[in-house]
C-alpha cells in the first residue's frame, strides 16, 4: 500500500533540504532542485510540440537525479556543491544537444551555466570561479559540429519550434538566476551589518 505524502509536506521536506545558513549556497540549492523539478517536464513540451518524435528527449530524465543530488554535495563541502551546478549544467545541455542536435537550441542553456558559474562563488574564490565561467564557451566551441546527428531525424519546423521553446526557457532562467542571486547578495549584505 502506497500512502501519498501530501503536497504541503512534499514542499516542507523540499525547502528543508534546499536550506543553508549561507545564502548562496541556500540560492544555489534552490537553483539545482528548480532545475531538478523541470527537467521531467522538457519531454513533455517536446512530445506537445513535435509528437513523438522527441522521444530523445525522455533520455535525459536521469539528469534530474544529478541535479538534485546537488543539496547533498553542498552539505559535504559548499564549495564542491556550487561547482557542480555549472558543470552539470553544462554536461547536461551538451547531452541534450547530441540528443536532439544542434538546431534544437539546446545550447542556449549554456548561457545559464555561464550565468551560475559567475553568480555563484564569492570574490575571493574566482580561482574556481573564472574557468567555471569559461567552460561553457570552450565546451560549446570543442562540440560544435562535433556531436553528430540527433537520434532522430527532425524536419525544420520540428528544429524551429525545439528552438523557440529552448530560447524562451534559456532567457526566463537567466532572469530567473539574476533575480535568485540578487536576492541572495540583498540578504547576505543585510546579514554582515
Amino acid at each position: 500500500m502506497i500512502i501519498a505524502m501530501p503536497p504541503r509536506n512534499i514542499l516542507a521536506k523540499l525547502r528543508a533540504y534546499a536550506a543553508h545558513d549561507d545564502p548562496l549556497v541556500a540560492t544555489t540549492n534552490l537553483v539545482a532542485l528548480v532545475v531538478a523539478g523541470n527537467i521531467p517536464f522538457y519531454p513533455v513540451y517536446y512530445l506537445a510540440l513535435i509528437g513523438w518524435s522527441a522521444w530523445p528527449s525522455l533520455l535525459d530524465l536521469p539528469a534530474a537525479l544529478a541535479f538534485f543530488a546537488i543539496p547533498w554535495i553542498v552539505r559535504h563541502s559548499s564549495l564542491l556543491g556550487r561547482t557542480a551546478l555549472p558543470v552539470i549544467g553544462v554536461a547536461n545541455a551538451l547531452i541534450c544537444v547530441k540528443l536532439l542536435g544542434e538546431a534544437s537550441g539546446n545550447a542556449l542553456y549554456l548561457v545559464p551555466c555561464v550565468v551560475a558559474a559567475a553568480l555563484s562563488f564569492r570574490a575571493n574564490e574566482r580561482w574556481v570561479m573564472l574557468p567555471l565561467v569559461w567552460l561553457p564557451v570552450a565546451m560549446f566551441l570543442a562540440t560544435l559540429g562535433r556531436l553528430g546527428e540527433p537520434l532522430v531525424p527532425f524536419t525544420e519546423a520540428e528544429f524551429t519550434a525545439m528552438l523557440r521553446l529552448n530560447a524562451v526557457s534559456a532567457g526566463v532562467f537567466v532572469g530567473f538566476l539574476g533575480m535568485l542571486y540578487g536576492r541572495s547578495a540583498i540578504v547576505s549584505a543585510r546579514a554582515s551589518r
